[in-house]
C-alpha cells in the first residue's frame, strides 16, 4: 500500500518511510512495502538520484537487505559510516577478472557464464553475435582446463579458435584488438592483477569502477558482477549507477536475465534507459530538483504519477586515505595498493599471434626468409605445429603482406616483403632476436 492523500492516516508499520506524498491540502507519508524497492529506478541528475538512493539504502539495510552498489563515479562514499559497509576499489585495491568463473561451478553452470561473459562483452563492445559466438567458443575450451583464465590467455584461445577464410580471421582479429584494448591503466591493472576480489555477499559492499576509463568498460565489469550473482544464485539487492550503459534505449533488452534479480537502477532520464527496463520496473522516480535535505520528485507506479519529497542523504566524499583507515578498522589489515601492471604496446607480430607457441614457429619462418627465398609447402613442413594451426598462421601472414609468393626461375616461391622486414625488426627490437618471444 502506499501512502496517498486518500489514506494519510495509513500507519508507518505497513512499509517503509521514503518521504512525503503532496496531497491537496497537505503533505502526508510516503510509505512503500520493501517489495517495490526489488525493481527500482532512479531517475535525474547524478548526484540527486545518488543521494536518493544512499537515503533508500540507510533505511534499508537495517532492515536486513543486502547490498552490493556497483559505483562508477565515486558517489556513494557516505555509506561508509554504516559499521559494516565495505568498499572495494577497482584498480587501486581490488581485482576483478571478469573471464574467472567459480571453481565450484559445475559445468552447465561454467557453460551459461561463457555465454553471458561473450554476450555482454559482444554487447558493451558494440560487436556483434558472431564475436560473441567466437569468444563463448574460446572461453568454453578454457574452462575445460581450468576455471580462472587470465585476460590475455583469453587473447590467445581466440587466436585458436578463428577459421581460415577471411570472414573468421576478421572477427577474431576484432575480439582481440578489443580485448588488447582493456589492458591498458586501471583496466589492466584491475584485470591482470592478483590482489583480492571483491566478495558478492558482504552486508554492504562498494565497488568503484570511477578509476575505469570508459562507459564501456565500467558497464562490461557492472555485467559480469551481475552475471556471477545470478549464476552462483545470490540475492543481494544490485545498485547499477549509470543503467543506462548497460541497459540503453537505444538498442534492444540485450541482457533480460539481469531482471530476474533484485535491481536498483540510475540513469539520467527516461530517454536515456530501455524501455523494457521502465515497464518492469515496480516503482520510478524522478528527482526534479534539490533543496536542504529533500529532494523533489515525481514518483511513478501503476500507471500514477505523483508529485513527492524525498529524503536525500549527504554525499561527503572521504580521501582514499581516510577509507584506508576505515577499512584497516573493520578488515583487521590495511588494503594494499595494487601494483600498476606496466602492460608495453605489443608489436605487430604479437597482436597478428598472440599465442607464444604459434608466434615462435612464425618468428622461425620469417627469420629463415630474411636471406632465403622458400615454397609454401616447405614453410608448411618447417613448422613444429598441428597442421591446421599451421596452415592459417600461414595464410595469415600472406593476407596481412608480411610474405608475399613470387616466381623465381619459373618456379612460385615465397618471400619475405618489406614490410615483413619491418615486422621482424620491430619485433626483435622490443622482444630481442634468437627466442622467438
Amino acid at each position: 500500500m502506499w501512502g496517498v492523500t486518500r489514506l494519510p492516516w495509513q500507519p508507518v508499520h505497513s512499509g517503509l518511510v521514503v518521504g512525503e506524498l503532496k496531497g491537496e491540502d497537505a503533505w502526508y507519508p510516503l510509505i512503500t512495502p520493501l517489495s517495490l524497492l526489488k525493481r527500482l529506478v532512479i531517475l535525474g541528475p547524478r548526484e540527486a538520484r545518488a543521494s536518493i538512493a544512499c537515503s533508500l539504502i540507510q533505511r534499508c539495510w537495517p532492515l536486513g537487505v543486502r547490498y552490493l552498489v556497483l559505483d562508477t563515479a565515486r558517489l556513494y562514499r557516505a555509506l561508509l559510516r554504516h559499521p559494516k559497509a565495505k568498499l572495494y576499489r577497482l584498480g587501486y585495491d581490488t581485482s576483478f577478472n571478469p573471464f574467472r568463473a567459480e571453481e565450484s561451478w559445475s559445468d552447465e553452470e561454467l557453460h551459461s557464464y561463457a555465454q553471458l561473459v561473450s554476450k555482454y562483452f559482444a554487447f558493451c563492445f558494440n560487436l556483434t553475435r558472431l564475436h560473441a559466438s567466437l569468444l563463448c567458443r574460446a572461453l568454453a575450451r578454457l574452462y575445460q582446463e581450468k576455471p580462472d583464465p587470465s585476460a590475455i590467455e583469453v587473447l590467445q584461445a581466440v587466436e585458436g579458435e578463428a577459421t581460415p577464410i577471411a570472414r573468421g580471421q576478421t572477427l577474431a582479429e576484432e575480439v582481440k584488438l578489443t580485448l588488447t584494448s582493456l589492458l591498458q591503466g586501471y583496466a589492466a591493472t584491475c584485470l591482470l592483477s592478483q590482489g583480492p576480489e571483491p566478495p558478492l555477499l558482504d552486508e554492504l559492499g562498494i565497488v568503484e569502477l570511477s578509476r575505469l576509463a570508459t562507459y564501456e568498460v565500467k558497464a562490461f565489469i557492472q555485467a559480469c558482477l551481475a552475471a556471477k550473482c545470478l549464476i552462483s544464485g545470490l540475492q543481494p539487492t544490485l545498485v547499477i549507477e549509470d543503467a543506462h550503459a548497460l541497459f540503453p534505449r537505444r538498442r534492444g533488452l540485450e541482457a533480460p536475465e539481469l531482471l530476474s534479480l533484485d535491481l536498483t537502477l540510475l540513469a539520467p532520464s527516461q530517454a536515456t534507459l530501455s524501455e523494457h527496463v521502465l515497464g518492469e520496473a515496480s516503482l520510478t522516480l524522478e528527482a526534479t530538483s534539490s533543496q536542504g535535505g529533500w529532494v523533489r520528485a515525481k514518483v511513478s507506479i501503476n500507471g500514477e504519477r505523483l508529485e513527492a519529497r524525498l529524503e536525500a542523504s549527504s554525499l561527503e566524499d572521504l580521501s582514499d586515505s581516510d577509507a584506508d583507515a576505515l577499512m584497516e578498522e573493520r578488515l583487521g589489515r590495511r588494503p594494499e595498493k595494487l601494483k600498476p601492471v606496466k602492460a608495453r604496446p605489443l608489436t605487430t607480430l604479437e597482436e597478428l599471434f598472440p599465442r607464444d607457441d604459434v608466434r615462435r614457429e612464425v618468428y622461425a619462418v620469417l627469420s629463415y626468409l630474411r636471406d632465403n627465398y622458400s615454397t609454401f609447402r616447405a614453410l608448411f613442413e618447417l613448422m613444429n605445429l598441428p597442421s591446421d594451426v599451421a596452415r592459417k598462421a600461414l595464410i595469415k601472414l600472406h593476407r596481412h603482406k608480411v610474405i608475399a609468393q613470387s616466381e623465381v626461375g619459373g618456379a612460385k616461391v615465397v618471400t619475405l616483403t618489406d614490410f615483413g622486414r619491418l615486422v621482424l625488426e620491430e619485433y626483435e627490437s622490443v622482444v630481442g632476436g634468437g627466442n622467438g618471444g
